[in-house]
């Protein structure tokens, strides 16, 4: 039996826990507001108890338990603080999952969103584009491929389509199918 963790590290990310091709798990990142700063950030004790209260019900002794976490990283227009509380969100999850004894592995956003079919060509822009209408242009593509997750992940998992269908939902549909991207990449689906 395998159990695979499919991770969306950031702060509004979730966590999917597929057992047997199963959705058996789907939670939001645990976060709470920053002392130290704005925003919120992932909190470590939360998600530990998310990954013992999954090892209680399939344990490390009866079960291969791995992770597969997309592989975050910075853009250009992110603030320094925004870019910080990222790579912290990423590193808390990895820490946690290492220290509860899950294997970690990373894939980046393009590989599996290539592999299920969710992958956008980038179109050039077109000539004397403002950096406004840019912006404005990368967002939409940006909110049709959210949707996009959204959509297939509640064809894939219909039992949860519910838990898909919000806008904000997006994070919890990545996270199911960067689980099942790698259920299925290492052949294990049923």
């Amino acid at each position: 039996m395998r159990v695979i963790y499919g991770v969306d590290p950031g702060v509004t990310g979730a966590v999917a826990i597929l057992v047997d091709d199963r959705l058996e798990v789907l939670v939001d990142m645990p976060s709470a507001p920053n002392p130290t700063g704005k925003g919120n950030r992932v909190v470590s004790a939360a998600l530990a108890e998310i990954v013992r209260d999954v090892q209680l019900r399939w344990p490390l002794s009866s079960a291969e338990h791995v992770a597969v976490i997309e592989r975050v990283q910075a853009m250009p227009t992110d603030s320094g603080p925004s870019a910080f509380g990222f790579g912290y969100a990423a590193g808390v999850v990895e820490g946690v999952l290492a220290a509860m004894g899950v294997a970690v592995e990373f894939v980046p956003p393009a590989k599996w969103k290539t592999d299920v079919g969710l992958a956008v060509k980038r179109d050039k822009p077109p000539e004397g584009e403002t950096k406004q209408q840019a912006r404005a242009r990368r967002g939409a593509v940006q909110s049709a491929l959210k949707d996009a997750s959204r959509g297939m992940a509640a064809r894939l998992f219909p039992a949860s389509a519910g838990e898909f269908a919000r806008k904000k939902d997006d994070g919890r549909a990545e996270a199911a199918l960067v689980a099942r991207w790698y259920s299925h990449r290492r052949g294990d689906a049923a």
